[in-house]
């Protein structure tokens, strides 16, 4: 029986998902833009913060960036 231990790497990834997703969410909640939330978050385009939560499986925050740019799924 072979069981996978998440590594360090995966771990702080998973870790630091989790901190997007509460920061995305506090901050729309607060009114704040989503241009406003990807420059904040650091990322250059809405897709690219878009393509990030699609791939964390965070499918209903993505659409708001994804709609604006009106990016195909």
């Amino acid at each position: 029986m072979s069981t996978t231990v998440p590594t360090a790497s995966s771990r702080r990834t998973m870790h630091n998902l989790d901190h997007l997703v509460e920061d995305i969410q506090w901050l729309l909640a607060a009114g704040e833009s989503r241009e406003m939330i990807v420059a904040r978050l650091g990322y250059t385009t809405q897709a690219s913060l878009a393509r990030v939560l699609r791939r964390a499986g965070k499918h209903d925050l993505a659409r708001p960036f994804e709609r604006t740019l009106g990016v195909a799924r």
